[in-house]
This record gives C-alpha cells, structure tokens and sequence, in this order.
C-alpha cells in the first residue's frame, strides 16, 4: 500500500486537546452512573451540566425492565451525551446510548443516535473510557462487595486526554 494515498488528514484540521472534568455520581433508581464533562482544552464554554444532570436522571428512571449491572459513566461531550453501562454478559464492553444534540436546540429536539452513523466513542473519549475500563477491571478483581463497589464509582479520570 502506498501510503500517499492514505492517512491524509484535511489542511483545514485544527487540533484541539480535550480535558476530562469529572461531574460526581448521579443516581438512579436503578443505576449510578460516573458523570463526566469533556472539554476543550482552554475553551471559555461551558456545559450545561444542570439539564445534563437532569436528562440522565429522566433518561434512566424511565427505562422498562434492568439496566445491565446498574453501573457505569456518561460523557457530556460537544453536543453528545454518551451512555455507557456495564454488562454481565460482556463484562468489559459498555452498552451505549448516544444522544444529541445536547442541549436540545429550538429546532432540534434530543433524541438517541445511530452509533452505525456517529461511531461508538470519539478519539477523546477512549481515553475516559480507558481509564474506566481500568477501573472496572480493578473491581472484577475485587471481592465485589460493597467498598468495592464504592471504590469503583469514586475511581474518576481528570485532566488532559
């Protein structure tokens, strides 16, 4: 393979690191979620973690039947809430649900997204969901009793990604 032809990133790309703010826990009546803000790096903008904070409470009480294991995080990214939690049956990958745009505009309601058409988690994100996966490692290690339990959910990743 001729690698001309490949890897070729756009002249107008503008690199922006990313930071990851934790958000604390958010609990629901069946799950408790790690809630994380991911920023770019020096941006005056701010999230609005309030609603964010609210529609996941909405989101997750309202869902029929079990949530997986009931544990797992949330990244609050440009215009995406990205739902993960933690499955027995495959205890590493996350189930997600991806919502955008977040917040819902005047003329765009939130509604859950295709991950076929977004892709599962941006090039950022892998590094919560790295440090996450760590975590839970950690706890499957564990005797998975209540500490451990609460050691996972207070493991969180802050800083540069």
């Amino acid at each position: 393979m001729n690698l001309e032809k490949i890897g070729n990133i756009p002249k107008s790309y503008e690199h922006k690191p990313r930071i990851a703010v934790p958000r604390g826990l958010i609990n629901t009546r069946k799950a408790i979620l790690k809630f994380y803000d991911m920023l770019i790096t020096g941006c005056k903008d701010k999230h609005p973690i309030g609603e964010a904070r609210e529609f996941i409470k909405r989101k997750m009480n309202s869902v029929e039947g079990n949530l997986e294991l009931g544990l797992g995080f949330v990244i609050l990214s440009r215009g995406m809430l990205n739902f993960s939690l933690w499955s027995e049956s495959q205890i590493i990958i996350p189930k997600q649900e991806i919502y955008a745009p977040f917040p819902r505009t005047k003329h765009h309601d939130t509604k859950k997204i295709s991950i076929d058409e977004e892709g599962a988690y941006c090039l950022w994100e892998m590094g919560i969901v790295a440090h996450e996966k760590e975590a839970w490692k950690k706890y499957l290690a564990s005797g998975h009793m209540i500490k451990d339990k609460e050691n996972y959910l207070n493991n969180f990743f802050s800083g540069n990604l």
